[in-house]
């Protein structure tokens, strides 16, 4: 089989998948689904939104600390529930990531981890390309996602997910064991609890070596996202995180040239081979899941025929999208082409039917 679990009172049982078993020894890999620090109340329809589109063929372990809040009823669906015990709060967050990477270690046989939360959009398909055939040149130690400037080294970004292979994940338990001073944090600081991630970068390229890379295509176009889709069009993202962009050169000259300081916009937003988009409700997930399902079934599809699904199946309403997603833009307007355009892009491309673990 691809990958094996178990609990603690468990035997190792055989994951189900909906997709052929691995015979051919291609990477395979598991997509753990963190807690979201971000509208808590809406979890659950998350959660379900997951296990109805992407979630299954994405191998998808949900990291859970409350089963009957959380995810109460289980489809079934071949997702996996990995609770946190309740020593571990959900404001923990350095404790739980630690908790988390170790059982998935000893528990899944994977040879990669996809690291994102559930406010994440993942299409699956892309990421079992881009493991199959962008990792090979980075060796055993992986780290890489959407690269941003922290000052002192570059960190990806947990809302558009990263990936770490299992030796980085390995040598991260030994540094833990041996209480490396770059892979721990004091427990009582709250900005570290919630952005665990900036510990686990630190350790990673200070002590492990597994240093962050440019994961463009083509050196222009991103693949991992940490808006949803509309505002990656539209341009609309926060100051923040276009400044989070700049310097990298100067941090990793090696891995980033100055192009990476500028944030595309348009047409240009989105690698036809997009992996991930963030802050995205169940509603929004369930269009875009479609969408692009639509969008596969019937690539000749008109702008019209294509303009009438997207105004049915989307959001119209700012509670049903969440705070952090955007309204669609006007019809019959430049962002209105533009949306459409990346929507087939990333869907009609020829990574489609390749990519079968």
């Amino acid at each position: 089989s691809i990958f094996q679990s178990e609990s603690h009172n468990q035997q190792k049982k055989q994951i189900s998948s909906s997709t052929p078993p691995n015979n051919n020894k291609e990477p395979s890999f598991v997509t753990i689904v963190m807690p979201s620090v971000v509208n808590y109340k809406e979890r659950q329809r998350r959660l379900t939104a997951i296990a109805k589109t992407w979630g299954p063929t994405s191998h998808a372990i949900y990291v859970i600390h409350n089963l009957q809040e959380e995810y109460p009823t289980p489809l079934n669906d071949g997702i996996h529930v990995l609770q946190v015990p309740s020593n571990i709060t959900f404001d923990d967050g350095l404790p739980r990531l630690y908790y988390v990477i170790r059982q998935i270690y000893e528990n899944y046989e994977f040879d990669y981890a996809f690291f994102v939360n559930d406010h994440t959009f993942v299409i699956p398909e892309h990421l079992c390309h881009y493991i199959r055939n962008s990792l090979n040149s980075h060796g055993s130690n992986v780290y890489v996602g959407h690269a941003l400037n922290n000052q002192e080294e570059a960190f990806n970004s947990g809302a558009a997910g990263y990936i770490l292979s299992r030796p980085t994940i390995q040598n991260f338990i030994q540094a833990l064991e041996a209480k490396d001073p770059n892979c721990i944090a004091d427990g009582g600081n709250k900005w570290l609890q919630g952005n665990p991630g900036l510990v686990t970068a630190r350790c990673f390229q200070r002590s492990l070596k597994a240093i962050s890379t440019d994961t463009r295509e083509a050196k222009k176009y991103h693949r991992f996202h940490a808006y949803g889709i509309v505002r990656m069009v539209m341009g609309k993202v926060d100051d923040w995180y276009r400044n989070k962009h700049a310097k990298l050169n100067d941090i990793l000259p090696r891995e980033f040239d100055s192009s990476y300081a500028q944030v595309l916009e348009g047409i240009d937003c989105c690698s036809s081979e997009t992996i991930s988009f963030h802050y995205v409700e169940s509603m929004e997930a369930t269009a875009l899941y479609q969408i692009r399902k639509d969008l596969q079934t019937n690539p000749a599809m008109t702008d019209t025929e294509l303009s009438n699904l997207v105004t049915k199946l989307w959001p119209n309403d700012y509670k049903l999208l969440g705070g952090y997603s955007r309204m669609l833009p006007a019809t019959k307007t430049e962002d209105w082409s533009n949306l459409l355009l990346v929507l087939r892009r990333i869907s009609t491309s020829s990574l489609a039917n390749k990519c079968h673990q």
